[in-house]
């Protein structure tokens, strides 16, 4: 499976998109795609894919990491999945860009809320749900056991865990997260963020006191 990298906005956050091939399903993580340059790249990959159905899956809301999403929704019919507690924490993204003088994402509807233990079947493709709050109070991290891939989100970075001081963050729920969640996945399972460069896990057990 080929996954492609966008990493956009002022935050340099990580978009990921990719498709089963035996269905017509784009899967798109976290469309952080703010400018229109930027969204006009992620259309035209989007396209070359020839997939009828756009499905946006969100690991958090944190504002960075859903700038594209009203704009998918629009142009693809794209269907947003993430948790309810997420869609509850929309509201902080107000007083972010507030005081960062930078327009509010545009508004979106989420179409299903999916939490820890959720098996996502697109076609060929299973997708596990992994609960890993603390970042924030619906994080969510998307575990394909076939491709031996986690999508983190800001949980869990190379050599670095995510902040918990956000509204709805909690640092021991996060820790807690991350070890019981992303920690019992095998070695070399790839770790892709929401910032930053990939991992592995094996690399992350060697600081994270398990």
């Amino acid at each position: 499976m080929d996954i492609a990298f966008f990493q956009v906005n002022m935050l340099a956050e990580s978009t990921y998109v990719f498709c089963d091939e035996t269905s017509s399903y784009a899967i798109i993580i976290d469309p952080g795609t703010r400018t229109p340059k930027e969204r006009e790249s992620l259309d035209i990959h989007i396209d070359s894919l020839g997939c009828k159905e756009v499905i946006v899956l969100l690991t958090h809301t944190h504002l960075d990491h859903i700038f594209g999403v009203a704009h998918l929704v629009e142009r693809y019919g794209a269907k947003v999945y993430t948790h309810k507690l997420e869609e509850e924490y929309l509201f902080m993204n107000t007083y972010l860009c507030d005081s960062w003088h930078i327009p509010e994402p545009d508004a979106f509807k989420v179409d299903k809320h999916i939490a820890g233990g959720d098996v996502l079947e697109f076609g060929s493709l299973s997708i596990k749900v992994l609960d890993v709050p603390g970042h924030s109070a619906g994080g969510l991290a998307y575990y394909i056991e076939k491709e031996g891939v986690v999508f983190t989100g800001d949980a869990l970075f190379a050599g670095s865990v995510g902040r918990s001081d956000f509204p709805g963050g909690n640092e021991q729920l996060l820790w807690q997260s991350i070890r019981s969640q992303l920690m019992s996945l095998p070695d070399n399972t790839k770790v892709l963020p929401g910032h930053g460069s990939g991992t592995i896990i094996a690399n992350e057990r060697i600081w994270i006191d398990i």
